[in-house]
């Protein structure tokens, strides 16, 4: 054991941290026991077998099987529903249904969380970004309170389910979260000041809609000043609804503009 460890800590040029075997008398004794100790090895035995363990898993499996099962008798039988009325107000988002589609946003919540942050007051503006801002680690720039600002940027978040106006945005403010600077909550501050003048922008559904899958894409290249990496941007529209959309900095430096 001890010249196998050796060997294996050559090899791959690492350190052993653990090793796990079973009850045998040939790894329970002090020669073994004093090495691990020496090398700071942590010696970790599998638990005996006992007739309580066996089958263990086959037992788990077996219930699982019949609770399944149980499940699907159940289904057939007849149960009890209520019906609560039209929906129109769920997990912060309000649901209006009309004749001609269905809209769907955030405007209470986006009043509640104006008023949370002391935003509610604020100059409205018509866009969440200046066109040509370049947001920065700016090491220099004076320290902002990291809780507040993560909070913001969390409320923020779930405000882009029904809001993809604002996705881009909050996505390059959220990067500067583990040391926010002053120009940073400026940033966020701004995409409040914007949503005080869209209060009431959401996703409208139509009805008289087409089930065609249409879906764009588009990227930067090399947009973030920091690590040089790109954005990439996608949305798509199912007839004329759109159902899905993202705003992401890509995993990996792209070399040139046909691989961003």
């Amino acid at each position: 054991m001890m010249e196998f460890a050796n060997k294996v800590q050559r090899k791959y040029d690492t350190m052993i941290l653990a090793i796990r075997s079973d009850n045998g008398m040939e790894f329970k004794n002090y020669t073994l026991d004093d090495f691990l100790g020496e090398e700071g090895i942590q010696h970790q035995y599998s638990s005996p077998y006992t007739p309580q363990q066996n089958g263990v898993s086959e037992r788990k499996n077996r219930t699982l099987i019949e609770a399944a099962r149980t499940m699907m008798m159940e289904y057939k039988s007849k149960f009890e529903m209520s019906m609560m009325g039209e929906l129109k107000y769920f997990l912060g988002f309000e649901i209006k249904q009309m004749q001609q589609g269905t809209f769907i946003n955030q405007a209470k919540y986006l009043q509640d969380m104006l008023k949370r942050f002391d935003m509610k007051g604020a100059n409205g503006i018509g866009t969440p970004m200046h066109l040509k801002c370049q947001l920065t680690l700016d090491e220099t720039g004076k320290a902002v309170d990291p809780k507040l600002y993560r909070s913001m940027i969390g409320s923020l978040l779930y405000l882009c389910a029904a809001r993809p106006d604002i996705m881009l945005s909050v996505g390059m403010c959220a990067r500067f979260q583990a040391n926010p600077k002053e120009s940073h909550i400026m940033a966020v501050k701004r995409i409040f000041r914007y949503l005080v003048d869209t209060p009431n922008f959401g996703l409208w559904y139509p009805r008289d809609t087409n089930f065609s899958l249409v879906g764009f894409t588009d990227s930067d290249w090399a947009g973030d000043k920091v690590d040089r990496k790109s954005t990439s941007g996608a949305c798509h529209f199912l007839g004329r609804s759109l159902v899905c959309w993202s705003s992401k900095k890509q995993n990996c430096v792209s070399v040139s503009t046909a691989e961003a």
